[in-house]
């Protein structure tokens, strides 16, 4: 069974590929306006990205949907009933995954340019 956005080798050999480079940037991609074909890691790319995301009228971020609900009500006056689906009890202790060791680096290098889009965006 294909699952969307399935990754069937080991997350360690994952990460070595060119897929995994470009879900890293998926937002960049999306909302840089640029051809697949350009370096979605480059600075350029970012700072279309964040461009483009300040040109919506609402934008909000999954760990702060109050202020995402608010936003939504004051900019577009509609009141948003977001459920949520798919939980897990929170484990007690760290949030974090146990990864291997310098794996959530790698992952986070992965992400560069969707983090920096959106911290460029919100951080602002």
């Amino acid at each position: 069974m294909n699952a969307h956005a399935g990754v069937e080798e080991p997350i360690d050999q994952f990460f070595e590929t060119q897929r995994a480079k470009r879900l890293g940037a998926t937002c960049v991609e999306y909302f840089s306006g640029l051809p697949s074909s350009v370096d979605i890691f480059a600075p350029r790319a970012i700072e279309l990205a964040i461009d483009y995301l300040r040109r919506l009228d609402g934008v909000g971020r999954l760990d702060d949907l109050a202020s995402f609900k608010e936003l939504v009500r004051d900019q577009l006056g509609v009141a948003l009933r977001i459920g949520r689906e798919n939980t897990a009890r929170k484990k007690s202790g760290s949030d974090k995954m146990n990864l291997a060791p310098g794996l959530r680096e790698r992952i986070e290098m992965q992400c560069t340019p969707d983090l920096a889009a959106w911290g460029g965006l919100f951080d602002a």
